[in-house]
C-alpha cells in the first residue's frame, strides 16, 4: 500500500483520488435556502400519504403471510383424504375380489359424490380468501 504524497499536486476533478468527492467542511457547505410554505405543506401532505401507503402495504403482508382458518378448507381436505380412502378401499375390493362387484361400484360413487363436494369446498375457501 502505498502513501500519500503530500506534495502531489490535486486531481483536477478535485475529488479524492478513488473518486470521491473531498467531504463538505463548514466553508464548503451551501446555506440552507429557505422553503416556501406552500412547498412545506406539500411535502407534509407527501409524507401523510407515503405513511399511510406503508402502512397499507404492512397490512398486507401480514394478511399474506398470516391467512385465516377457513372451516371450508379444512373440510374439503378431510372430505378430500375420505375420498382417497375410498378409491383406495375399492381398488383393494376389486383386485382381491373381497365383495361383490355392486358394492366396489358403491365405494367409487360414493367416492365421486365427496369429490365433488370437496372441490366445492375448495373453491369456496379460495373465494372467501379473495374477498379479503
Amino acid at each position: 500500500m502505498s502513501t500519500p504524497d503530500p506534495h502531489r499536486e490535486p486531481l483536477a476533478s478535485g475529488g479524492l483520488p478513488s473518486g470521491e468527492p473531498p467531504a463538505p467542511t463548514p466553508e464548503t457547505r451551501p446555506e440552507r435556502v429557505p422553503v416556501p410554505e406552500e412547498l412545506a405543506t406539500g411535502l407534509q401532505r407527501i409524507e401523510r400519504l407515503l405513511v399511510q401507503i406503508h402502512g397499507l402495504l404492512d397490512t398486507t403482508q401480514r394478511v399474506r403471510n398470516y391467512r385465516e382458518f377457513s372451516i371450508a378448507g379444512f373440510a374439503a381436505a378431510l372430505l378430500q383424504v375420505l375420498v382417497i380412502l375410498l378409491t383406495i378401499a375399492a381398488f383393494m375390493d376389486w383386485m382381491y375380489r373381497v365383495t361383490e362387484f355392486g358394492l366396489t361400484l358403491v365405494k367409487l360413487g360414493l367416492a365421486t359424490v365427496l369429490q365433488l363436494a370437496a372441490l366445492t369446498a375448495f373453491f369456496v375457501a379460495a373465494q372467501r380468501n379473495t374477498e379479503r
